[in-house]
């Protein structure tokens, strides 16, 4: 609760198993739950702002996420693809979880994602603006995404409002 990040040349806050295997879906390895964040600013990160990983009953709760995936803002050395990783809030495999309230803005890709094998969450009462692509999406990568509500949530100046994407082959 009411902490401040900034210049995080990775993620301004993790939550959970940080890989997006497959593996980290299973029952043994969700051992990260019953987190809140609360009332924290993330200012200028290389990868996301947020990002949560296969953890079970988490919530985020009026925070502010600014200038997230900032690919010019890297250590050296670090691979580079063509654009930064993930979101500015990135939902990965969570259950059970409450994205509310929060404000994203000025960041350089995606605003809210819920995405990969997410379940039995809700995404409510959040501000996104100021972005380039899409302010809210819900991308099942691999795999079943299921049970997800959006609801009362406000998007402007963005490429798009809300987005539904089933990207993988298996999904």
């Amino acid at each position: 609760k009411d902490l401040n990040f900034r210049n995080s040349y990775s993620v301004g806050i993790l939550v959970g198993f940080p890989s997006g295997l497959p593996m980290a879906n299973t029952e043994d390895n969700r051992k990260t739950r019953n987190i809140i964040i609360e009332n924290c600013t993330v200012d200028r990160s290389f990868n996301s702002g947020i990002s949560v990983w296969y953890a079970d009953h988490v919530k985020i709760t009026s925070c502010e996420v600014t200038r997230a995936n900032d690919i010019d803002f890297h250590l050296p050395g670090t691979k580079l693809g063509h654009e930064a990783p993930h979101e500015a809030i990135s939902i990965c495999g969570a259950r059970y979880f409450e994205i509310s309230n929060n404000h994203v803005h000025h960041t350089y890709k995606e605003g809210i994602d819920i995405k990969e094998v997410s379940a039995h969450g809700v995404v409510h009462n959040n501000l996104v603006h100021d972005i380039p692509r899409q302010a809210y999406y819900a991308d099942a990568w691999f795999g079943l995404l299921e049970d997800i509500e959006f609801r009362n949530n406000v998007a402007y100046n963005a490429a798009w409002g809300f987005v539904i994407s089933v990207e993988g082959k298996d999904s």
